[in-house]
């Protein structure tokens, strides 16, 4: 069981959501709830005692216990979301961390002690043992999990959740100001940001490493249980200071029928899982994904309409009824008590059977009822009053001007919103090549249609180069046109240095000392490693940080980029000052020449089976050429340029776009069967040409079409935007998480294991990166500051542009002329 009861009754500093004033009363519907639910487990554990075990009944349901987890990740974090969301201080954490002692250890010392004394030590064979039982620290030891009272693991796993909730509303606060929280709204947006980070967690850990129904026994894989009590608590604080909240869930919370909707789903899920559950070891964790993603539903629906529905809702008024209320007093210890119970009826019973179901669900509710009854009064009540009488000393409430927030790796630079959906298309791309290589190392192309990693999918890493092009190049290209004093080569090359160089050793060093077979066998090897020159080592392309290849292969044409924006500026000063139309021909001419050197350099390399050629920057340099060509059109569209028809029908019908890339995707696959040899010169010619058609499909809508495009609106979006940022540190260290998945299946991945590996690759990858991104290469990114001799401003060369311009080239291209459609 995942669930937690330990709050007997909603906690008296506990301010409802959607009370107009913010005092003190309480919403009936959360006592219903948690009634309903301590009622289903014993149902559930009545049912799975009796019936048999091919009956789908037989299963347990979960749905009760995962909503009592959530009401606890609700109640409980909602205080420290109301104090983040007015700007004061948050709850004094001595005297919220003895309250929930007090609310959570004498009546389980006391039930505790009942159990010990009627059913023996089980498990428990020594004074360890026992002070772990006693002081809730059995998940922590999987032998004893279920030792002592069997229920009160949960309680454990919720105590870790309550003396971790001071250091996570730490970070939240943190966070937010890292992000440029200023006022309410931007510190909603930090705790929607960190929660749901924590909410991906749960899936991530439990489809990563095989946690079935069974083996949710700790806080990292219920984490999505506790985020999503943790959503509704931040929303009810959100509506509690006059807020409202977005139009479908108030819709949602407020239609008659949307708890039947989610009760049906919970059923058909339910009811679709084989019966009875296989072994522990072979039960597939994506089973338990689906269940408890529908009981996740019905609780936050249940939750919901308490909160927000209206006073005449029919499930808010049935969950406010007075047997409810009475009988939610008492769901603490009916949870502690019930399992005791049942063990003893089904020892004087003497047998299970279908028929006792009935009998013995009535036995256990009226036995366990009595003895949570008496223990109330005699334990809960007492301690009650004593809880409620501490205090520690704490500060007067005091509303804090809102400061400047701190600097933050997430912030975008100034000028720079027209490259924010560029930041979703590296998340994007990211996330494709922890899909690629979980399809490489599974096998799975003879089995799955359109899962062959050499074919459709590898061309994401054409898009990373291609972006990169764009962007490191645009900036050059901007200088060329305006006539403006280019970057300064020195800072830009320190500025490359530090934005992959030296990160990348950090995590290379990680790599090396973590996994003893990515170490190369000489000295050489490893001066390879650290130089980024091991591209031209075909034995070292599984070495060391084997992703690392495409960074090997692309800081050369990092490097190169003011040179090849020396060569246009020359090319198109060869003959005295230059025309707007010559700078663009010198431009295009470079790039080009670029695209033809490395296709025929390429194709020259692939016949003569050159070893580890294909990952050269010479094979990649076309794609970085074509992301120069897009940023010329940037720049050139911006400052009112016309661009060709073509170019112009294109940036204006990117659906268009899209609809051709999947259908060559499929071409793609349709026609190139699975690799299961080296790939031919034919099929090499045929990849990276395809290859290169694709990336201009996604390329060119990307950077020209703006908001045009619904795919750049959704990668321009937060969340696509702040993992875009961490994707450097996504795309380094997955291979270290995949590896970690892995091993947790005995270092293959099975296809029955397929999908839930991809879905927690991708996820827990992310998250990696994300905290990598804070930690680590967001504090590199201020060394980039660090002045240089010899950097100066890009100021004007005094190059005006010339009238010479062809006709329909009304504009110069001034980046700031006019808004960016980019």
């Amino acid at each position: 069981m995942v669930a937690v009861a330990a709050s007997g009754a909603v906690p008296a500093e506990v301010v409802p959501a959607a009370a107009p004033a913010k005092g003190g009363s309480i919403f009936p519907g959360l006592y219903g709830i948690r009634a309903l639910a301590a009622v289903g487990i014993l149902l559930e554990h009545t049912m799975s005692l009796t019936l048999a075990p091919d009956t789908p009944l037989s299963n347990p349901l979960r749905a009760p216990l995962v909503i009592f987890v959530v009401l606890s990740g609700f109640l409980n974090y909602r205080p420290w979301v109301v104090a983040h969301l007015r700007n004061t201080d948050p709850p004094e954490t001595r005297t919220y961390v003895f309250r929930r002692m007090l609310r959570v250890f004498p009546l389980y010392w006391a039930v505790l002690a009942a159990y010990l004394v009627v059913r023996g030590f089980g498990e428990i064979h020594n004074a360890v043992d026992l002070a772990k039982v006693v002081f809730l620290l059995q998940t922590f030891d999987k032998r004893l999990v279920f030792s002592g009272v069997g229920p009160a693991w949960t309680l454990s796993v919720e105590f870790t959740f309550y003396l971790m909730l001071p250091l996570f509303s730490r970070l939240v606060r943190w966070v937010a100001r890292w992000l440029g929280a200023r006022d309410a709204y931007g510190r909603l947006m930090g705790e929607l940001a960190v929660v749901a980070a924590f909410w991906l967690i749960g899936p991530a850990v439990r489809l990563g490493f095989g946690v079935g129904e069974r083996y949710i026994t700790d806080v990292p894989s219920c984490a999505d249980m506790l985020a999503t009590g943790m959503l509704m608590a931040i929303a009810s604080a959100w509506v509690s200071e006059g807020n409202r909240l977005p139009r479908f869930l108030e819709r949602w919370w407020s239609w008659t029928w949307s708890t039947a909707i989610a009760v049906a789903a919970v059923m058909v899920i339910f009811i679709g899982i084989p019966s009875p559950l296989p072994p522990l070891e072979e039960a597939p964790a994506y089973w338990s994904a689906f269940r408890i993603a529908s009981a996740l539903f019905l609780g936050a629906t249940l939750i919901g309409i308490s909160l927000f529905g209206p006073e005449r809702h029919p499930v808010r008024r049935f969950l406010s009824a007075k047997p409810l209320q009475a009988l939610a007093v008492l769901s603490f210890g009916l949870y502690l008590w019930h399992v005791l119970v049942i063990d003893e009826l089904v020892d004087h019973i003497g047998g299970y059977s279908a028929s006792m179901l009935l009998p013995l669900t009535f036995c256990t509710l009226m036995f366990a009822g009595t003895l949570a009854a008496l223990t109330y009064y005699a334990v809960q009540l007492p301690v009650e009053a004593l809880r409620r009488r501490i205090r520690f000393p704490q500060r007067a409430e005091v509303v804090r001007p809102d400061q400047k927030p701190r600097p933050s790796p997430f912030s975008i630079p100034a000028g720079a919103t027209d490259l924010l959906p560029l930041a979703g298309y590296r998340a994007w791309a990211a996330s494709f090549v922890v899909v690629a290589h979980v399809i490489l190392a599974a096998r799975v192309e003879h089995t799955i249609p359109l899962m062959t990693p050499f074919h459709s999918l590898a061309f994401v890493v054409p898009v990373f180069f291609a972006l990169a092009g764009f962007v490191a190049y645009r900036p050059f290209v901007t200088a060329n046109l305006t006539g403006a004093e280019p970057p300064s080569a020195k800072r830009y090359i320190w500025k490359r240095i530090v934005r992959i160089y030296f990160f990348y050793v950090i995590v290379l060093t990680v790599y090396l000392l973590v996994v003893p077979i990515f170490r190369p066998d000489t000295f050489r090897g490893y001066l390879q490693l650290y130089t980024l020159t091991q591209v031209y080592s075909p034995e070292l392309l599984q070495k060391g940080l084997p992703a690392a290849w495409f960074e090997a292969a692309l800081f050369p044409m990092y490097v190169l980029m003011p040179a090849f924006a020396a060569l246009a500026r020359t090319i198109a000063n060869r003959t005295g000052a230059s025309t707007i139309r010559q700078r663009v021909q010198s431009e295009v001419f470079v790039a080009v020449a670029i695209i033809v050197i490395s296709v025929v350099v390429r194709t020259a390399l692939v016949a003569g089976q050159v070893k580890g050629s294909t990952s050269w920057p010479v094979a990649y340099a076309d794609y970085v050429a074509l992301g120069m060509l897009c940023a010329l059109a940037n720049v050139w569209a911006r400052g009112g340029g016309a661009l060709p028809r073509l170019i112009e029908w294109w940036r204006r019908h990117p659906s268009t776009s899209y609809a051709l890339l999947v259908a060559i995707c499929v071409f793609f696959e349709w026609v190139n069967p699975p690799v299961d040899g080296p790939l031919t010169l034919n099929m090499q010619i045929f990849r990276f040409s395809a290859y290169f058609v694709l990336v201009a499909l996604i390329l060119v809508p990307a950077t020209l079409s703006g908001p045009l495009s619904w795919l750049n609106r959704f990668m321009a979006t937060f969340p696509m935007v702040v993992l875009g940022l961490a994707s450097y540190s996504t795309y380094l260290w997955h291979q270290l998480v995949l590896i970690a998945i892995a091993y947790r299946f005995g270092a293959t991945i099975d296809i029955a294991y397929f999908w839930p590996i991809i879905v927690a690759g991708v996820i827990l990858s992310h998250i990696v990166g994300l905290i990598s991104f804070v930690l680590i290469e967001g504090p590199l990114e201020q060394v980039k500051e660090l002045s240089l001799r010899g950097s100066r401003p890009g100021a004007a060369r005094g190059a005006t542009p010339s009238p010479g311009a062809r006709p329909r080239s009304k504009g110069v291209p001034v980046p700031a002329s006019r808004p960016s459609t980019a």
